[in-house]
Formats: C-alpha cells, sequence, structure tokens
C-alpha cells in the first residue's frame, strides 16, 4: 500500500469536505495534468490541512515558552492563518493554476503538432496514425506526447472510436485553442468534408497567430526600450 493509498484511506473524509467547498476541482484536476482521481487529490489536500493544524498548535506552544511577549501576537496570528492558507493553496490554487499551466504548455507546442498533422495527412496518413505517433516524440512534444499516448490506449485498448477519443483529451485541456481546432475537425468528420484541406488551414491559421503575437511582443519590446533610452 503506497502513501497515497493510506492518505485517501484514512483523510477522504476531510477530502470530502473540500469538495463540498469547491464542486469544480473536478474540472480543475482533470484538465490539470497532476494523474489523480479528484477524491484522492481532495484527500492528499486534507492530509495537507490536517498536518498544517497540528503545526500551528506546535508552533504556538513553543513560541508561547520561548519567545518574548511582543511577539507572541504575531506568531499565534501565522499560525491561526497558516491551516486556511494551506486549505486555499492546495484545495483551490494549485489545481487551477496547474490547469491553466497545462493548457499553456500545450498552446506552445499547438502550431508544431498542426504543421506535423497537415504535412503527414498530406502524403496519404490518416490523420489518427499521425496523432498516434506523437506518442514517442517526448522530447519536441511533452503535452501531446501524453495525450497521444491515451488517445492509442483509449481507441486500441478501451475499444473507443477516435472521435470520441478526440473529445475527450479536448475536454482535458483548458485551451480555447485545442478545443476549438478539435471539436471542428470532429464536426468536419462527422458532416463529410475534406480533412486534409481543414487541418492545412487550421495550421496555415495557427500560425497566423503566432506571428501576430510575436509583432506585438517584439512591438512592445521596441515601445519599452525606447521609453528606457529616452528616460536614461
Amino acid at each position: 500500500m503506497t502513501f497515497i493509498d493510506v492518505v485517501h484511506r484514512y483523510f477522504n473524509w476531510v477530502g470530502r469536505l473540500l469538495l463540498r467547498f469547491y464542486p469544480n476541482i473536478y474540472i480543475d484536476i482533470k484538465s490539470s495534468g497532476i494523474g489523480l482521481h479528484p477524491e484522492v487529490y481532495a484527500s492528499i489536500g486534507g492530509f495537507a490541512f490536517i498536518i498544517s493544524i497540528f503545526t500551528s498548535i506546535l508552533v504556538s506552544f513553543i513560541s508561547i515558552l520561548s519567545l518574548p511577549i511582543a511577539y507572541i501576537p504575531f506568531v499565534l496570528a501565522f499560525s491561526m492563518f497558516l491551516p486556511v492558507l494551506v486549505f486555499i493553496i492546495v484545495g483551490f490554487i494549485l489545481p487551477k493554476a496547474l490547469s491553466v499551466n497545462n493548457a499553456a504548455g500545450y498552446d506552445q507546442e499547438a502550431p508544431y503538432v498542426f504543421a506535423y498533422m497537415s504535412v503527414m495527412v498530406t502524403g496519404g496518413i490518416s490523420p489518427y496514425t499521425a496523432f498516434e505517433r506523437l506518442d514517442s516524440a517526448e522530447i519536441l512534444f511533452k503535452k501531446f506526447s501524453k495525450a497521444a499516448k491515451r488517445f492509442k490506449i483509449m481507441v486500441r485498448a478501451m475499444g473507443w472510436d477516435p472521435l470520441s477519443a478526440f473529445n475527450d483529451i479536448a475536454s482535458r485541456v483548458k485551451s480555447m485553442l485545442i478545443k476549438d481546432v478539435i471539436f471542428g475537425y470532429v464536426a468536419t468528420v462527422g458532416a463529410g468534408g475534406d480533412v486534409v484541406d481543414y487541418l492545412v488551414k487550421r495550421s496555415r491559421d495557427v500560425f497566423s497567430g503566432l506571428v501576430v503575437k510575436i509583432k506585438s511582443a517584439g512591438e512592445k519590446m521596441s515601445t519599452l526600450l525606447e521609453s528606457y533610452l529616452a528616460a536614461s
């Protein structure tokens, strides 16, 4: 039995309380890439909350015995705030921050993945096979490699149809770009449209948007540099 199993077994009651306070944790955990069930993560958060309470009590007791009276109110205030801080960070901030960071990673890799998919599909390889081949490209595409491995397991081992697997992947990423492209692809296949043309056009659009962002960042840096030179 692992440490996580022990925590989930004995502290799941605290985790259930956390889930009541933060019902959207299911969505954030799913899109964060943590790889834990929401109830398991909530149990870990509850365990951290309990530990912080005992730590606060211990710090308060030591401070009362050893510190001057003038410092005791500040230490006690910090000790009382520590469990609340741990609860907020572990239960609310961390899952949402990891979810946003995961989406940003997908957005960074997306233009090059779409370009790769366009080239492979234009050469006669099916989009599903082209996407599955990303599972061995961990160095270049860290995020999409994990998604490709999940896609491969869902389709080949669990019997999902590829379109449903793509929909599941899109639902696990808080990236409007990824959702837009994947849902558009699913709609194109469902309508019997030209998949190759769709992927080529979307790849071109994504790169055009990337160029606009780079130009905008360059203009902002140029403005800041000019302001600095003028001030100096």
